[in-house]
């Protein structure tokens, strides 16, 4: 009992002088907080997603175009099939980090779970959804071969383009709802 008598003394002589933020921060978090922060998280997950996403369509875009058009007169075929591979192995880096992001994703989803379920059960599931396609659509870029039809590789690439739609009406909807459940001066 001593023991915590001087605790309280301390923190009695040493408490003005102590920030208002740090105080806050060594302060325990009640459930407010931990949601407040699964919640932020997960936002900045799927941004980061987002951008994996915009990236890997852009350089897999690259790629096709490099590989379909024609080679020009007086181009280096060397140079030209430097460049190919370059993409190829930049389209198999940017698929990588998609895999990095969806595994970010899902812990954040673990995070929230279930609470995401009960209060937005279509966002979840459109979020696990996407989750699970992308993880697939990340291992069909793995053995992809590159010499695949024209046809078969924009089909892959829509399908990102697609998933990265879905994704922004994902963001969208979740963005509305984390403003809803967390005003502007409370999320800081």
């Amino acid at each position: 009992m001593e023991y915590l008598a001087n605790l309280g003394f301390i923190w009695n002589f040493f408490s003005p002088a102590i920030s208002d933020s740090i105080k806050e921060r060594i302060k325990p978090k009640g459930s407010v907080d931990i949601a407040k922060k699964r919640g932020l998280r997960l936002y900045e997950s799927l941004g980061e997603l987002d951008l994996a996403i915009d990236i890997f369509i852009n350089t897999f875009d690259a790629y096709l175009r490099e590989n379909t058009r024609e080679q020009q007169v007086g181009e280096d075929p060397v140079e030209r099939v430097l460049r190919i591979h370059d993409l190829s192995c930049e389209v198999y880096y940017r698929t990588e980090d998609i895999v990095h992001a969806l595994i970010e994703l899902g812990e954040c989803l673990k995070a929230i779970n279930p609470q995401l379920e009960i209060h937005k059960p279509e966002l979840a599931n459109i979020l696990h959804g996407l989750g699970v396609t992308e993880s697939v659509l990340a291992e069909e870029i793995k053995v992809v071969p590159w010499n695949a039809p024209h046809p078969e590789l924009l089909a892959v690439l829509e399908e990102a383009r697609g998933n990265r739609n879905i994704l922004h009406s994902a963001i969208k909807e979740y963005r509305e709802f984390i403003a809803k459940e967390f005003p502007f001066k409370e999320s800081f």
